[in-house]
């Protein structure tokens, strides 16, 4: 079957908080992500109910842990056994976009030494977090 996807997903496994126009955080796993979206898996435990498609949200998503973490404001695309499907306002960091420079191989750093693509994406992801904001 052909991909009709504007933009190729890749798997993850991100942890994330997502809040409905500023209510009660809801936790979350993000499953998979694209450079304009993120797939999320919601515990069955967690009071859906109030979400619609079309909904305007907000999600923190951490990755390794607290080490990085990014903020993104976004729409409520889906909602069905599949979990939760979100469109941002803003695409990825760069860093972690499928196709962003970030594949999922062995990279080579300029001393020779291997080094792992999640190593190569967190050191990516620092430096952009720990960019200046220009806005």
């Amino acid at each position: 079957m052909t991909e009709r996807r504007r933009w190729p997903r890749r798997p993850v496994a991100w942890s994330v908080a997502m809040s409905i126009d500023g209510g009660p955080s809801i936790a979350a796993t993000a499953v998979d992500a694209s450079l304009y979206g993120l797939r999320l898996s919601v515990p069955a435990t967690a009071d859906l109910s109030a979400i619609q498609n079309g909904a305007r949200c907000k999600v923190e998503v951490h990755l390794c842990g607290a080490a990085a973490r990014f903020v993104r404001v976004c729409e409520v695309r889906y909602l069905g056994p599949d979990g939760v499907g979100l469109l941002f306002v803003e695409p990825l960091p760069a860093a972690l976009a499928p196709n962003g420079g970030a594949e999922n191989h062995v990279t080579a750093k300029a001393s020779g030494k291997p080094r792992t693509a999640a190593a190569s994406l967190i050191s990516k992801l620092r430096s952009v977090a720990l960019a200046p904001l220009h806005h």
